[in-house]
């Protein structure tokens, strides 16, 4: 019981992590564009 409380409690960091790492990459591979587009915005 405890181990099975454990590993779900891993598998959601786990997959929070995946999900922060996803999003941070996508923002890094975005920035680029965004950049240009937030500059011309302004």
């Amino acid at each position: 019981m405890l181990f099975n409380i454990i590993l779900s409690l891993h598998f959601d960091a786990f997959a929070s992590y995946l999900i922060y790492l996803g999003a941070l990459w996508h923002e890094r591979g975005a920035g680029k564009r965004s950049k240009e587009e937030n500059s011309l915005a302004l």
